[in-house]
C-alpha cells in the first residue's frame, strides 16, 4: 500500500518533560482521541506523528524496523513510572485513612490492620505499561470481603481526604464503577484506578498473577506487547491483558520483533492460541457470555482490518 506524503506541520514533542507535582514527576496521558493524520518513517520518528497516524500506516512503519530499532522504540514508549518507584505517600495515606473511616476491617482500630496490601497492578506490574494509554492501576487487598456500602463509604472518605491534602487536592474522585474507583487529575493529565480485590460481590477484576511472573522474566515479551499496543493504538482492538495472554502463549525464546510478528500472524489467521485467549476471556464472563464472545470477535476483526490495510 502506497504511503501518502506527510503534510508540513509544526510538531509538538510527544513526551513533554513536566513535573506533575501531585505525582512527584509522574506523567499519565489523558484518555482523549487523537486525530488521524499520515505517518512518517520510524527512522526519524516523532512520537506525536506515530500516535496521530492511521493505525495501518503506523503498523507498516513498525513492521519494517530491524531488531535494534524495534527494541529502541519499545523502550522509548515505556511508562516511566513503572521503573520501581513507590506509590506516592500522599495517596497511600489517603487510602489508609479512607479505609479506616469506612470500617474496612472487623478490627479496624489500626490502619495497618485494615489493609493487607496496597500495590501497583495491571500493566504496571507486568512491565507492559506505555506512556500514551496506560492509567495507574492500584489494587487494595483486604483481610475481609468488602461490601458495596463499605466501598461507597470509602469513596466518600477518599474524596474528603484528597481535598484536605496539599498534594492530593490536585486529584478528585471521577466516578465509582463496578470494577474500580477512578481518580482524575484536576488538570486532566492522568487517571488512577483503585480496585478492591476481595469483595462480597462480583466486580470483574482479573488477577494478573501468572502474567506478572512470566513477564518479569521476559523483557522481550514486554517489548512485543508494548509495540503491539502502539501499532493498534486507537484501533479498538484487544485490550492489554489479552495481548499479554497471547504473548505468553506464543513466546518461546523469540526476540521481541519475532514475537511481535508472531502475534500479528496469530491475529491475522485467527490462530489456535488467539482462540484460546478468547475462550478463556469468555469463560470469565459470568453473565452474557455470548455477548462477550461477540465483543472480542469484533475487536479481533478490527485488528485484522488494520493488518490487511497495512500490507504487513
Amino acid at each position: 500500500m502506497s504511503r501518502a506524503p506527510l503534510r508540513s506541520v509544526v510538531l509538538v514533542p510527544f513526551l513533554v518533560v513536566t513535573s506533575l507535582r501531585a505525582f512527584c514527576g509522574l506523567r499519565l496521558w489523558p484518555r482523549v482521541p487523537v486525530p488521524v493524520r499520515q505517518a512518517v518513517s520510524l527512522s526519524a520518528f516523532s512520537k506525536e506523528e506515530l500516535l496521530s497516524a492511521a493505525p495501518e500506516e503506523r503498523l507498516k512503519s513498525i513492521y519494517g524496523l530491524d531488531e535494534g530499532g524495534f527494541e529502541s522504540v519499545a523502550n522509548e514508549i515505556t511508562l516511566a513510572f513503572y521503573s520501581g518507584k513507590k506509590i506516592p505517600l500522599w495517596l497511600t495515606q489517603s487510602v489508609w485513612a479512607a479505609a479506616k473511616d469506612a470500617d474496612i476491617s472487623a478490627t479496624g482500630a489500626f490502619i495497618w490492620k485494615c489493609i493487607m496490601e496496597f500495590k501497583k497492578a495491571g500493566s504496571f506490574r507486568t512491565g507492559t505499561a506505555v506512556d500514551f494509554s496506560s492509567d495507574l492501576d492500584l489494587n487494595v487487598v483486604t483481610k475481609e470481603n468488602i461490601t458495596r456500602a463499605q466501598r461507597n463509604a470509602f469513596k466518600e472518605s477518599l474524596a474528603s481526604c484528597l481535598a484536605q491534602d496539599t498534594e492530593g487536592q490536585d486529584w478528585q474522585v471521577e466516578h465509582m464503577g463496578k470494577k474500580c474507583i477512578t481518580l482524575e487529575a484536576r488538570d486532566g493529565s492522568g487517571y488512577v484506578d483503585i480496585a478492591f480485590m476481595n469483595t462480597a460481590f462480583e466486580s470483574g477484576i482479573v488477577d494478573r498473577g501468572d502474567n506478572v511472573d512470566f513477564f518479569s522474566e521476559s523483557p522481550t515479551s514486554q517489548q512485543a506487547v508494548k509495540m503491539t499496543k502502539l501499532a493498534f493504538f486507537n484501533a479498538r482492538g484487544l485490550c492489554g491483558f489479552h495481548l499479554e495472554n497471547l504473548a505468553r502463549k506464543l513466546s518461546s525464546d523469540l526476540s521481541a520483533l519475532e514475537l511481535f510478528k508472531k502475534m500479528l500472524e496469530e491475529v491475522q489467521e485467527s490462530g489456535a492460541s488467539l482462540e484460546e485467549v478468547i475462550q478463556e476471556a469468555v469463560a470469565e464472563a459470568e453473565e452474557d457470555q455470548a455477548g462477550r464472545q461477540t465483543q472480542l470477535q469484533a475487536q479481533v476483526q478490527r485488528m485484522q482490518e488494520v493488518i490487511r490495510k497495512s500490507g504487513s
